[in-house]
C-alpha cells in the first residue's frame, strides 16, 4: 500500500472517530435530558447548540450569516464541488427529500444549504452552477477557510485536505447532516446512510413537533 493511500485510510478512520465520538456525546446527553421519543438513528440536541456568528458568502455572493438562518428552518450538508461520491449521492436525496416535503402543505418550508469544505476551487459562480444542478432552490455557501471551519468545529463535523498522486488533492468530510431551528441553534443530527422517504418523514416530525 502506497504512503498517500496509508495517509488517506488514516485520515478517514481518524475522522470516523471524531464524528462517532461527537455523535454519541451528543447522543448522551439527549438520554440525560429526554425531550420526547426520538428514532435511534439521528440525535436530538437538547438544549439546541447555538451556532457561532459567521461571515459567509452565498452562491450569489451576498453576505451569508445566522440571519440567513434565522426565521425559519434549514437543513445543513457540508461537502465540496469536486466529491466524486458522497456529495452527488446526498444532493440527490436532498431533491427528492425537498420535493416530497413541498408537496406537504403543513411543512414550514425547509432551506437546503450546502456549505463548501473546499473554497479554494469553490467560488460562488462554481457553487451556483453546482448546487442547481440538483435543485433550483438549493443554497451553496463558501467563504474564507477560517469562517467554515467557525461553523464545522462548532458542529463537531471536522474535515481535512488530502494529496492525490496526480498533484491535485480531495477533501474529507462528514456525510452528516445537521438541521437548524428558526433561532439559528442547531436541533438535529442525521446519520447515514440516507434513505430519501424515512428522511422526509423524520424532518417533518421534528419540525411539526416544535
Amino acid at each position: 500500500m502506497s504512503t498517500v493511500t496509508l495517509s488517506r485510510t488514516t485520515l478517514l478512520v481518524a475522522l470516523c472517530i471524531v464524528v462517532a465520538a461527537a455523535v454519541g456525546m451528543l447522543t448522551a446527553h439527549f438520554l440525560l435530558n429526554p425531550g420526547g421519543a426520538v428514532p435511534d438513528d439521528i440525535t436530538l440536541l437538547e438544549p439546541p447548540r447555538p451556532l457561532p456568528e459567521i461571515a459567509l458568502v452565498d452562491d450569489t455572493a451576498k453576505p451569508f450569516g445566522l440571519d440567513n438562518l434565522r426565521g425559519g428552518w434549514s437543513l445543513l450538508f457540508f461537502g465540496f464541488t469536486h466529491c466524486p461520491d458522497i456529495c452527488p449521492n446526498t444532493l440527490g436525496i436532498l431533491n427528492t427529500v425537498h420535493s416530497a416535503l413541498k408537496q406537504d402543505g403543513d411543512i414550514p418550508p425547509l432551506k437546503i444549504i450546502f456549505v463548501s469544505v473546499d473554497p479554494r476551487r469553490d467560488t460562488p459562480a462554481a457553487l451556483h452552477e453546482y448546487v442547481r444542478y440538483f435543485d433550483k432552490d438549493f443554497v451553496g455557501v463558501t467563504g474564507e477557510i477560517e469562517e467554515i471551519k467557525k461553523l464545522t468545529q462548532a458542529l463537531y463535523l471536522p474535515f481535512a485536505t488530502t494529496d492525490n498522486p496526480d498533484g491535485g488533492y480531495t477533501v474529507e468530510h462528514s456525510a452528516a447532516l445537521v438541521l437548524v431551528n428558526p433561532k439559528a441553534q442547531a436541533r438535529v443530527y442525521f446519520t447515514p446512510p440516507h434513505e430519501p422517504q424515512k428522511l422526509a418523514q423524520q424532518l417533518a416530525a421534528v419540525i411539526n413537533s416544535e
